[in-house]
């Protein structure tokens, strides 16, 4: 929405993914959600040919997860009663929904590559389509889960050698 503050951008450092540099918790949490889509988009061409898919879902803004975290009971009483009734909240219930549409519904056999927001495809931001950063950050996550011989890696999924 124009004219809408919403807060710091994706700042994607690869040289601070461990917060040594400095940490923000709005642009860390961006910048989570970016990964989120270079897995599931690297993922999906990964297995290209294999018949499985790979999409990412949006459950959308969900306050009554986020309940237990709130450090005070002003903070709880928000999240738990005031939030869920803002028109851009969702239900547990609501974001499990898309979740489920996205696993089962017959209409998506076949489809992946996609981001599903409230059952709809949405297009995802311009940097979640750099296939060059997905694939680096996925070499990268090999490499810090101990996945870096051929026969280990996540990178042969759905190939058969």
């Amino acid at each position: 929405m124009p004219g809408v503050d919403r807060g710091p951008q994706v700042n994607w450092d690869w040289d601070n993914l461990f917060a040594k540099k400095g940490y923000n918790e709005e642009v860390f949490y961006k910048n989570s959600k970016l990964a989120n889509m270079w897995f599931a988009y690297e993922l999906q061409r990964r297995l290209e040919g294999t018949g499985v898919t790979s999409n990412a879902v949006c459950p959308g803004y969900v306050p009554a997860t986020l309940v237990d975290y709130q450090p005070t009971r002003r903070g709880r009483f928000m999240f738990r009663y005031i939030l869920p009734l803002m028109p851009f909240s969702r239900s547990i219930e609501q974001a499990t929904d898309n979740y489920i549409y996205a696993a089962l519904d017959p209409s998506l056999e076949g489809v992946g590559g996609k981001f599903i927001v409230d059952r709809r495809f949405k297009r995802s931001s311009d940097q979640s389509y750099e296939e060059a950063d997905a694939r680096r950050l996925w070499e990268m996550s090999e490499k810090w889960a101990g996945l870096t011989s051929d026969s280990d890696s996540l990178s042969g999924v759905g190939r058969q050698t």
